[in-house]
């Protein structure tokens, strides 16, 4: 099965990007960008308008994963899913308390990640 959505990866790990990447694709979801940055991502955020991003909490750069998704709220309601190895509780809490956001660590099952994005993302008519 195809799918339409349009996936934003926010991930300064340049393996997990591209598998998180590679797992997409093998799932039908063919439409998806990379980058590595917070402010690469509000960059782009705007110009892509993707239908779900994939946040890493740390990030390289200015911004953290929450930081990034507390900027783009200010812009956008896109659903932001944190798919993070991070185990910090306080971290964990902050992404949770922002509207409109699930996280899965990386030992989730992918196949739960995208079940998520599929709910997250209403299918277009």
């Amino acid at each position: 099965m195809t799918h339409t959505q349009k996936i934003l990866i926010v991930d300064d790990d340049i393996i997990s990007s591209l598998v998180t990447g590679k797992n997409l694709e093998k799932r039908g979801f063919a439409n998806t960008k990379i980058v590595k940055t917070g402010t690469e991502a509000l960059e782009i955020i705007a110009e892509f308008n993707p239908e779900v991003v994939l946040m890493d909490m740390r990030l390289a750069g200015e911004f953290d994963g929450v930081q990034t998704t507390l900027i783009i709220r200010k812009v956008s309601q896109v659903p932001v899913i944190f798919f993070s190895a991070t185990v910090d509780q306080n971290e964990i809490d902050r992404a949770k308390a922002i509207a409109n956001t699930r996280f899965f660590d990386r030992f989730t099952l992918f196949d739960t990640v995208v079940e998520t994005i599929l709910q997250m993302t209403p299918p277009k008519v």
